[in-house]
């Protein structure tokens, strides 16, 4: 492990994978799903509210492969690498999977901003605890 990687791992940043497989198995089917609504309370003490999927963890590797199950919660974000190394990151608990496509949004401020990634175009998956001091309430 490389001394960058044991630091974000003191630090509690550690990054876990999940291959597309995975992800599609996981969460393909999430638009089949009864959304509940969430509150979320900010930093700064404002409270926004929204739908999310009803699955409380992930399924994920941490970097010597073995499986971890994360919680979900509003801190976690989601990394999507594509194949030509550009990257996007969302917010977990504000991603949709339709057709094929990860769609979600970037801010929590500016949540009406989206994106969407075909499948076809992803190359990895990233899933980490931004440690952002977002909670459910």
């Amino acid at each position: 492990m490389s001394l960058f990687k044991k630091i974000l791992k003191f630090l509690g940043l550690e990054v876990y994978t999940i291959s597309l497989q995975s992800f599609k198995e996981q969460f393909g089917n999430m638009m089949e799903m009864e959304w509940k609504e969430v509150k979320v309370k900010s930093p700064d003490g404002m409270i926004s509210k929204y739908k999310t999927f009803p699955i409380n963890e992930i399924r994920c590797k941490n970097d010597e492969g073995k499986e971890v199950i994360l919680k979900i919660k509003p801190s976690i974000e989601m990394r999507v690498t594509y194949s030509n190394n550009k990257k996007s990151v969302f917010y977990f608990d504000k991603i949709k999977v339709e057709n094929n496509t990860i769609s979600g949004s970037q801010s929590r401020i500016f949540g009406f901003i989206t994106k969407e990634i075909h499948f076809r175009d992803i190359t990895k998956i990233e899933i980490q605890d931004g440690r952002k001091q977002f909670k459910y309430v």
